[in-house]
């Protein structure tokens, strides 16, 4: 019997160390898959801007209008990876808003998708509160429009039905800004791109 005990506590020893080695490569694996899953980084030359491929999705960024005043979006092609254009639309929407906070999205920090679904009506798409916060009217046609442009990216036709924390957002800022909804890139564009605005 006295034979058997070192051999049960080498063989204990030898199963702890193999759980704890097999929790250490799960671990890792979680860990890599994970940050292989995040938004793609950020870089954009606001002066070669990508062209749009039709079926693909791209990210809308901020680049330099004709003037200091004029709002311009620079597209961003995103690799489709073979991935459906709902795929492409809900990683693009991401990137996006990854870089929220920064110098070339109007978007407020910290928003965030709180869903997304593509379906006959059009793109349903409900984000954070943190997408009213703050800014004044130029920056929040700006937010708007990149959501508008990146969500319809792989097909500029749809309707996008905007709510914020679950609600239709019918209007942005306090400054008043009405959203008809649904909107589609051409109602954004004669709403607020026109060039008396």
């Amino acid at each position: 019997m006295s034979e058997q005990r070192p051999f049960s506590a080498l063989t204990g020893f030898a199963l702890a160390a193999l759980v704890v080695a097999l929790a250490g490569t799960g671990f890792a694996l979680w860990t890599g898959f994970n940050l292989s899953q995040s938004p793609p980084a950020v870089t954009v030359d606001p002066h070669r801007p990508d062209v749009a491929i039709p079926g693909q999705a791209q990210v809308y960024w901020l680049g330099n209008g004709k003037d200091d005043t004029a709002i311009a979006f620079v597209p961003q092609n995103i690799p489709p990876n073979g991935d459906p254009p709902e795929v492409q639309t809900e990683r693009a929407l991401k990137t996006l808003l990854a870089a929220s906070g920064s110098d070339i999205s109007a978007i407020p920090t910290n928003t965030t998708m709180l869903s997304l679904d593509k379906g006959s009506n059009g793109i349903n798409l409900n984000l954070s509160t943190e997408f009213t916060a703050g800014g004044g009217s130029q920056s929040m046609i700006a937010r708007l429009g990149q959501i508008i442009y990146t969500a319809t990216s792989t097909d500029p036709s749809l309707p996008v039905w905007l709510s914020v924390e679950g609600e239709p957002l019918t209007v942005l800022g306090g400054e008043g800004l009405m959203v008809e909804q649904p909107i589609t890139r051409k109602q954004f564009d004669a709403d607020f791109m026109a060039p008396d605005r």
